[in-house]
């Protein structure tokens, strides 16, 4: 099954400014994507940067969930423009996220994503899912049933391997799981976990199974239940009801998609709770600046108000939208290089991990790219896309 483009959608529409911005970044993961051609064999042929060093052009590559990221952003691209360009490279995106699949049905882990490459003895389960979205999002452009198989075996493994009673959590994901039989670095469940919720909606409203929905609403009712307290305040503040771990302060930062999966679990059930949740948060990002602490949480906010508006029929958060926006296009690169023009800036982790002595703004970054370029073909108002959305 294949969903059917939004009504939104009008293709070949001239593209306003936010388009343009939109479809330029969609640009900088064709352009900065990895290709194999004779005679330099590349086995990350298809792999898009996890971050680029501006000033040395130096290239980290991405991870698992980079080319799903990547992949909602190019296939949405392909929609609004009809440019063959941006949906050959989402699908090569995913040929190299086939790679770091396990596909050996007698392994314990079949169906798992590697972390990083297929040598990489881990996976995160929450990059995992991810990575299963970009499979769900092309699926849904293409009908190639295979990508379908492929999420569904991720997600089989996940409610199976990962996803456990956690005490006071409620059922949770475990934050790493490893394929060598050695200890796990990370052993703390986080909020981040969370945003998984988004993609199990992609999943029901691609297949039309049941489970996918009850996880979904599971999630958002255990999320508020650990970190919402009823007063206007972002996800952050409620850490103070337990015992605060790993990834203690991402969360109000970079909320990781866990704003917009409670709203999927509201546009599942029509639970006023749900929508209440995420409007008086959104309240906070609209009174206060905590989001600009980081370059992708404030894409990642935008994006958060503009699906709280569309669910709750508002205009809510419009004056915020507008200003905060214009924040995030001051983070477009523009330069002569086709390699960092058109990207987002601002890498939000240390930036000294990929260059010593580095600078958050000297690299473009796929992860605040990501939200700034679904966020504005959502500000667009012609098209949503696939993957990072509660409309589909």
């Amino acid at each position: 099954m294949t969903l059917k483009t939004s009504k939104r959608v009008k293709k070949m529409k001239p593209l306003n400014k936010y388009g343009k911005a939109a479809v330029r970044a969609c640009d900088w993961f064709v352009n900065s994507q990895t290709n194999q051609c004779r005679p330099k064999w590349d086995a990350n042929h298809g792999r898009v940067p996890y971050n680029i060093h501006m000033p040395t052009k130096s290239v980290v590559q991405g991870l698992n969930w980079s080319m799903a990221r990547a992949t909602y952003c190019l296939v949405t691209a392909f929609e609004r423009t009809g440019k063959q360009d941006y949906l050959d490279a989402a699908k090569k995106a995913i040929e190299y996220a086939k790679t770091l699949q396990v596909m050996d049905s007698k392994d314990p882990n079949f169906g798992a994503f590697h972390e990083e490459t297929p040598q990489s003895p881990f996976c995160y389960p929450r990059d995992g899912i991810e990575t299963a979205g970009g499979f769900l999002a092309l699926y849904a452009i293409t009908g190639e049933k295979e990508l379908l198989r492929r999420a569904e075996l991720y997600l089989d493994w996940y409610f199976k391997k990962a996803y456990v009673k956690a005490g006071i959590w409620g059922y949770w994901t475990l934050p790493e799981i490893r394929f060598d039989n050695q200890k796990p670095n990370l052993t703390s469940f986080g909020a981040y976990q969370s945003g998984a919720g988004y993609i199990l909606n992609y999943a029901y409203q691609l297949t039309g199974k049941v489970k996918y929905k009850k996880y979904c609403v599971e999630y958002a009712e255990n999320t508020l239940k650990m970190y919402y307290s009823g007063q206007i305040s972002p996800w952050v503040d409620m850490y103070k009801k337990v015992s605060l771990q790993d990834g203690a302060k991402h969360m109000g930062l970079n909320d990781d998609g866990q704003g917009i999966s409670i709203l999927a679990a509201y546009q599942l059930t029509k639970n006023p709770k749900y929508l209440k949740a995420c409007q008086d948060v959104c309240d906070y990002y609209a009174q206060n600046e905590f989001s600009r602490k980081s370059h992708a949480g404030l894409c990642c906010v935008v994006n958060f108000m503009i699906e709280t508006d569309f669910a709750g029929g508002t205009q809510r958060y419009a004056k915020a939208v507008q200003k905060l926006i214009k924040e995030v296009l001051a983070k477009q690169v523009k330069n002569k290089d086709k390699l960092i023009d058109g990207g987002f800036s601002g890498e939000d982790e240390v930036p000294d991990w990929y260059k010593v002595g580095a600078k958050s703004e000297e690299f473009v970054v796929t992860r605040t790219t990501a939200y700034a370029t679904l966020a504005l073909f959502k500000l667009e108002g012609v098209s949503w896309g696939k993957g990072y959305s509660t409309v589909l």
